[in-house]
């Protein structure tokens, strides 16, 4: 709908695109949605009821869908906390898994291997990577189009301790943002240690 029309339910993430639109999860209705400058809520994609699929538009579902980002081709990138997978939206509302096997844990490699952790947060370099706040894992992650997962950072342990690599600590971070510039560095929420860290 349009304006107070609309009905939210705990939105989470938000990006924009180049003519003011905003895409944001809608955490709790398990969707991916947009609000135009006008203010004309849509949803882009999700059934509105939690769950794991692949498809377009209502078609696909989401779980708890918590962070979202956009390439400059205007695919829209989403942390699926709940069902710990990255998924890939495109402009046209198809939804596909990107990385992450579906089962809670830690691991690194390619695509449908990889396991994150209620993923959260989740941002866009200018090299067209994907860097993730893993937030039950404690780590930030690095995820390319093609589905590799590495960690950047984290050694699994709940504590606020700086280093390089998994020498360094986080404690369930969550939101993450990526400077602009070429091989900019990575800023995080790291929640429960009351820190932005870098």
């Amino acid at each position: 709908g349009t304006g107070r029309e609309a009905v939210l339910h705990d939105p989470s993430g938000i990006v924009t695109d180049a003519h003011g639109n905003a895409y944001f999860c809608d955490s709790g209705s398990h969707t991916v949605r947009c609000v135009t400058p006008a203010g004309v809520v849509t949803t882009i994609a999700g059934s509105g009821k939690p769950g794991n699929a692949d498809g377009t538009g209502a078609a696909a579902q989401f779980n708890f869908p918590t962070g979202i980002a956009m390439m400059p081709d205007r695919t829209l990138y989403v942390a699926d906390s709940g069902n710990h997978i990255i998924r890939a939206v495109s402009p046209q509302g198809v939804v596909r898994s990107l990385s992450g096997c579906g089962t809670p844990g830690h691991k690194d490699g390619a695509s449908h291997m990889a396991q994150f952790y209620y993923p959260t947060g989740i941002a866009a370099d200018s090299d067209g990577a994907l860097f993730v706040a893993d937030r039950a894992n404690h780590r930030v992650r690095k995820v390319t189009l093609k589905g590799h997962v590495s960690t950047l950072a984290g050694s699994g342990a709940a504590a606020a301790v700086d280093g390089r690599g998994s020498s360094a600590s986080f404690s369930w971070p969550h939101g993450i943002v990526v400077d602009p510039a070429p091989r900019g560095p990575v800023y995080v929420s790291d929640t429960f240690v009351f820190q932005i860290r870098k």
